[in-house]
């Protein structure tokens, strides 16, 4: 008689079950005969390693096959800060670094020795650029959990704080300990920012700066919803939109430094040339009462 626990039932066919079906890694470890030793669960933190390794080395790949400049017109930009080359075609564990990449050459941006903070961070980004740039540290803050890639999270650099929403998260204490950050650096998907600068604002010390991706169709009032086409929002549309927004955020508090169009668009669409345009902004935040 098989012992109690030895024998395995032919796995799921498909979906979440079969991933964590004892006979998935049966064929995952290379194992054999009836009995099947325990999975330990470091074996299995390797496995999941293993497959997000897997998953940064593809977004890498990806971006690096994106031809980047660091002006619209596709001339390099002579003032573009110390850090990796655009010409050589930086690497970073997700697209959202080519955005900023290219930001912090049209800015003349130099990050080098900054500490940071990236709300929205995902899977990295925008840290992995300011990381490679030269940036002291950064606290990454995000709503989700076990999203950012291992590259970061593993980094000493680095301090995560995930399962928490930006407009709302507590600063850490050695934030506030320091007077707070030099920059902050976000992409908050589909939140306005209306609503995201100032909870930027309240991680800055008094003359820090903020490079926000301001995203234009989400942020089209109630009534202008309809101008959408599959979710895409017309590149002149969009070009409107995103110089009102940006002309109304010196109500905030905040002093416009600087904008630059995304040399990447939005993921709506599959075609060459689809998706929604997006404009990153330079901002400066002069201080509580010094606006």
């Amino acid at each position: 008689m098989t012992p109690l626990g030895s024998r395995i039932l032919p796995p799921p066919t498909g979906g979440v079950a079969a991933l964590h079906h004892p006979a998935t890694f049966v064929k995952a470890f290379g194992l054999t005969g009836e009995r099947i030793p325990c999975v330990r669960r470091a074996e299995i933190g390797r496995a999941s390693k293993n497959r997000e390794d897997e998953l940064d080395r593809a977004a890498r790949d990806k971006i690096d096959r994106l031809r980047m400049t660091a002006t619209p017109d596709g001339t390099p930009n002579s003032n573009t800060p110390a850090g990796p080359s655009l010409e050589h075609g930086p690497k970073f564990v997700s697209r959202g670094g080519a955005k900023l990449h290219h930001a912090l050459g049209a800015f003349s941006f130099n990050s080098a020795g900054l500490f940071a903070a990236d709300l929205g961070c995902s899977t990295g980004g925008f840290s992995d650029c300011m990381l490679q740039a030269g940036s002291a540290h950064i606290w990454c803050v995000d709503t989700g959990y076990g999203v950012l890639a291992w590259k970061l999270r593993s980094d000493k650099r680095v301090t995560t704080i995930e399962r928490e929403n930006a407009l709302h998260v507590t600063v850490p204490p050695e934030v506030v300990s320091r007077g707070g950050v030099d920059v902050v650096v976000m992409d908050l998907g589909w939140t306005q920012q209306k609503l995201a600068i100032p909870a930027a604002c309240r991680w800055l010390k008094p003359g820090g700066h903020i490079i926000s991706l301001v995203k234009p169709h989400y942020e089209l009032e109630a009534d202008e919803k309809h101008l959408l086409i599959k979710g895409v929002l017309p590149d002149e549309r969009a070009r409107r939109v995103a110089a009102r927004t940006i002309g109304r955020l010196p109500a905030l508090g905040v002093r416009v430094l600087g904008e630059v169009e995304s040399p990447v668009r939005g993921s709506a669409g599959k075609k060459e040339g689809a998706g929604n345009i997006e404009v990153l902004v330079l901002l400066q935040w002069p201080g509580a009462g010094n606006s």
